[in-house]
């Protein structure tokens, strides 16, 4: 984990916003069915300042075709803490932030469903997605099943082996002791080899906040 009394890894952040962080290239919102999570013709509207942030440019409102993964940090909408939704595409950059602490668990998973879809890939699939299944995650990942969105993280044993990895048919991440610890361990490590790239430098700030 980071400390924030770590020097090595304060350094290594300072340097990462140094070194990747930039102001998102595109700004605005989502236009989308409530109801439905189904996109508008023409999705994506930009705003000056708007919720959802995009470090990649448009091509006639919608996204370049790629292999996208996306997740969520859900919190309860009351404006205590924000919820949070992002995407990386198949380089493991980081391509797309949400955040708003005013929104519902539910409201949240259509948004996020919409969001899935504009990340689409060749085959015309949407994101990849996970979710941390407790607390306001139930009442998301459950608005989420009932949208008919099914290209989900499934849980399973993380400490096994790859061929030992047998996938069930829950739905969501389940945040055990050990699975929160190896999620970070390899978070920080795909930082330290620059396998993922995450530009935007709120977030990266976040990592000093963990012990």
């Amino acid at each position: 984990l980071l400390l924030e009394d770590d020097e090595d890894d304060y350094l290594m952040i300072r340097e990462l916003i140094g070194t990747y962080c930039c102001a998102p290239y595109w700004e605005g919102e989502l236009q989308f069915d409530r109801d439905s999570g189904r996109l508008d013709t023409a999705p994506l509207v930009k705003v000056p300042d708007g919720k959802l942030k995009l470090w990649l440019h448009p091509q006639k409102e919608r996204v370049p075709l790629d292999d996208y993964a996306g997740g969520a940090d859900i919190a309860e909408g009351v404006g205590a803490t924000p919820s949070c939704l992002c995407f990386i595409n198949s380089t493991g950059e980081k391509v797309c932030e949400y955040v708003d602490a005013h929104i519902k668990p539910e409201d949240l998973a259509v948004l996020a469903v919409a969001l899935c879809w504009l990340f689409k890939n060749e085959q015309g699939e949407g994101a990849r997605f996970a979710w941390e299944m407790v607390g306001p995650g139930e009442r998301f990942g459950k608005k989420m099943l009932e949208l008919g969105y099914r290209r989900c993280y499934y849980r399973q044993n993380e400490t096994a082996a790859p061929w030992g990895k047998k996938i069930s048919d829950i739905p969501g991440w389940f945040p055990t002791p050990t699975n929160r610890t190896r999620l970070l361990g390899d978070y920080r490590a795909a930082l330290y080899s620059r396998k993922f790239l995450n530009r935007s430098e709120k977030a990266l700030k976040e990592f000093l906040c963990f012990r």
